[in-house]
Parts: C-alpha cells; structure tokens; sequence
C-alpha cells in the first residue's frame, strides 16, 4: 500500500526512534504539551503541491470515531493534527485518512515518565514482613508496574537478588513491596525498586537496613479522652496497642503530648510501660474550661527502631462544676405587671404593688443614665470643693488685713533697760506707769547725769552703781 510512513512527531520535540526506547506508531506526550501528528501524502494519488486539496482531503480519527475540528483541535492546511494542552482523554490510537484511504496511524500516550523511587524498609512487630515503600508526588498513571530487588549487603549470602512485586495502595497513596525475613534476622540487606509505565522505566537508589533492628510500629489505637468529675484541671487518657502489633514477648513504650486549643507549644510525657493491652495516663495540669489536643506515638521498649506517627488528635475539656438550674414558681411565669417609676428618678420605685407584695425591687440605674448620674454627681462635689478653698482663703486674707491695721494704728514700742529709765524719769514717774493712768504730772527736764560711782562699774561689770 505504498512507502511506510515517517513516524509521528511532536512540537519542539525531536521524533522518537528506537534510540530512545519507544516502540514505532507510539508517540508519548506529557499532560499540558502541545501535539501535532502530521498526515502525509501517500501514494500515486497524492495531492502534489496544491495546499487546498491537500488540507481536504485529509481526515483523522480517533478509535474509529471521526474528528471535527473544534477548540483545542484544528486540522490546518496541510492536514496535520493540532491538538492543544492534551489531557489523559486525549490519549488513543489516531488514524489519518486521504481520499479514503489510510496513510497514517500512531498511538498517544499522554502521561509523565515516572518517578524514581526513594524506597524505606521496616516491619511493624518483629514477627511481621519487612515492607519497602515509597510515596510518588502524583499518582501514578494506569498500567504502571514496580518491582522490588533485595540481596544480602555482603558475606557468603550476598548472591543473585530476590524479587518482590510492589502494588499502590490508593488509600495510602503509596507503593508498598512485602518482602518476608525472619523475624530475628540480624543481617544487613540492601533493596532498590524500579517503577516503569508505557513512557519509561525509573530505578530508584539503594536502600541498606537491618532484618531485626527495622521495626517501627503503628501508632497507638483508641486513643480516648475524658474528664474527671471534680477535677477541673485533670484529664484521663487511654490507648490501645495497635492490632499490628503481634509480638507477645516485648512491650511498647509511648510518648504523650498535649496542647490547649489556641496554643502551638506542645508538654511532653513519658507514661510508664505498662504489661497490659490496655494503656492510661492521668493529666493534672490541663487548663480549666479549655478544650485540649492530645496525641500518642510508640516505640519498642528497648529502643529498637524508630518511632511511629503520631496518633490522630483526641479533643476533651476537663471537668466543669454544673451551675444549678433556677427554680421557677408559678407566680414568676406568671406575667407581671409594669413596675411603677418615680416622676423624678424614673427609675423603679420598688414600692409594693396593690397586692402588698413587692415584685420589683428598686434597681439602680445602668447604662447611659448611670454614666450621666456619674458624671453630675462628680461636678458638683468638685464644684463644691472649689468654693469651700475659696472661702477658706477669703477668711485667711480677712484675718491678716485686720493685723496689718492694728499694727500701723497702735503706739510706739518703748524702749526698755537703762534707756528706758532715762527717759521716762525719777521715780513718781516710773510708779505711776505701772499703776496704770493717772494725772498727768508736770513736765521736767531730766537732771544732767553724774558720773558713775566706783570707777564706772554698773552691776552689770560687776561694780555696785546704780542708776540715778
């Protein structure tokens, strides 16, 4: 039916040949890529170089299904296939078609290479299967296939590498490869996984571990939280040993932590181990009326391996005191009547009622009238502290005003000692002053002084003159 083909190609990629691994008439493409599939002419009825009948003669199909040409997919002039941002829907067998015969079919895969795998190795107990996983970014696309290859690290036992098929766990989102070792196999072992889809073939780094020492348990199961009744700052904790965990000669150890809600600091605890399935812990120190988030992982006893995830959060408040509930007689569902207000006040008066009894007790006032009470009960006594210093002043500057006048208008001081006596005379004089008024007695000059007796002594020196 004429030359074969050339094989397909796709923008700003290079055709694939063999080199690169993909099979003839497929052509892969990566989701969001641009694609064309040229139709060429084949053929003693090729359409030579006129452009119109080329472009008119071609049509495509997909799975027997023939294109029209709408968004996202366009047949130009020369007939090739446009298909814009592919999507897995577009994946399928294309056949192009000139004057009713087929000159071109190719197959489209449109999925990503996949990615190298980065595989852990553990065992849930000591007498489980190891398992080696991995968690790829995406979901891998249908038909794609993995396969674990296990060997001996080294020694006598490090030979030809056995194989294990790995299957993706949706609900997981992750590769998962059993692999069976005994249970107290203290060997090293190296394991490397290769995943592969219809676009290539990936083989992930080797991974070395331990048989024996690669345990990693679950995380705690039934992890419950509740109050203590009268305790409002305790919290009773209690867990399970996850069902995984089959070994009946070691124990667990478990590491608590718990948080208040609203806060990102977590209190770490170590319950002691306990022998029984059934585990529980007492918190004293929780924050009253405050739900809190608590969390459990385990461990084996003797520090074999690695921790397991935190357990999923447990949320509980402690204890709260019941308020008591108020009790309600008939006569207070009864509707009452409105209380009766002072026409000065408007506030209730809290008089009794015609029945004699006092259903409204007086209330003081809240709200903006008891802001606004405040504030004039508050300038008044200002005001009147204000005029209680003034009048204090008034009556201090009063007094003073008075002593001042008294004190200009009175007579002069006397001069008193020696030059007292001198002035005012000879005894009648002196004796008349101090036995109050009496008549004024006739004016005299005062005699010339004599000169002082002994040498000028006064009593005073020590001498005994005395004043004349």
């Amino acid at each position: 039916e004429g030359s074969a083909p050339p094989p397909p190609s796709r923008e700003s990629d290079p055709p694939p040949s063999s080199s690169s691994g993909v099979p003839g008439g497929v052509l892969p493409s990566a989701p969001g890529a641009r694609v064309a599939l040229p139709c060429p002419a084949g053929g003693p009825e090729a359409d030579g170089d006129d452009p119109a009948s080329a472009s008119t003669s071609a049509s495509w199909s997909l799975e027997g299904r023939v294109l029209e040409p709408e968004p996202g997919r366009l047949v130009p002039l020369n007939g090739t296939l446009l298909l814009g941002p592919v999507q897995p829907a577009h994946a399928g067998t294309y056949s192009c078609y000139r004057h009713g015969r087929l000159v071109r079919r190719v197959r489209l895969l449109v999925e990503a290479p996949p990615e190298a795998p980065q595989i852990s190795c553990y065992r849930k107990s000591h007498h489980s299967s190891v398992l080696c996983e991995w968690v790829p970014d995406r979901p891998p696309s249908p038909g794609t296939q993995a396969t674990l290859w296990v060997r001996h690290w080294i020694g006598a036992g490090a030979g030809e590498p056995t194989r294990a098929d790995c299957e993706y766990v949706p609900g997981r989102r992750a590769f998962s490869c059993p692999l069976t070792l005994s249970g107290w196999d203290d060997e090293d072992y190296v394991a490397s996984a290769c995943v592969a889809n219809s676009v290539a073939g990936r083989l992930g780094p080797y991974h070395r571990f331990n048989g024996y020492r690669c345990v990693r348990p679950d995380a705690p199961a039934d992890v419950t939280v509740t109050s203590v009744a009268g305790r409002p700052r305790w919290l009773n904790v209690t867990w399970s040993y996850p069902p995984s965990w089959e070994s009946l000669f070691s124990l667990l150890r478990f590491q608590l932590r718990y948080r208040a809600r609203g806060s990102t600091a977590f209190t770490t605890l170590w319950p002691e181990a306990q022998s029984s399935r059934r585990q529980s812990h007492l918190i004293s120190d929780a924050w009253a009326h405050v739900d809190h988030v608590v969390q459990l992982r385990a461990q084996e006893e003797f520090n074999i391996g690695e921790w397991s995830d935190w357990s999923p959060e447990a949320r509980a408040a402690p204890w709260t005191e019941p308020r008591a509930p108020v009790a309600r007689t008939e006569a207070s569902k009864a509707p009452q009547p409105p209380p009766a207000f002072d026409h000065f006040t408007k506030f209730p008066t809290g008089q009794p009622d015609e029945a004699g009894s006092e259903d409204h007790p007086r209330q003081l006032p809240t709200g903006p009238q008891y802001s606004f009470l405040v504030a004039g009960g508050s300038l008044i006594l200002g005001m009147a502290l204000f005029v209680g210093i003034m009048i204090r002043y008034w009556r201090t500057w009063k007094k003073q005003s008075k002593l001042k006048g008294v004190k200009a208008s009175g007579p002069p001081q006397c001069p008193w000692g020696r030059r007292a006596a001198v002035w005012i005379g000879p005894g009648p004089a002196l004796a008349s002053l101090i036995s109050g008024p009496g008549p004024a007695p006739p004016r005299t000059e005062p005699p010339t002084p004599k000169p002082p007796v002994n040498g000028g002594k006064t009593p005073r020196d020590g001498g005994r003159g005395r004043i004349v």
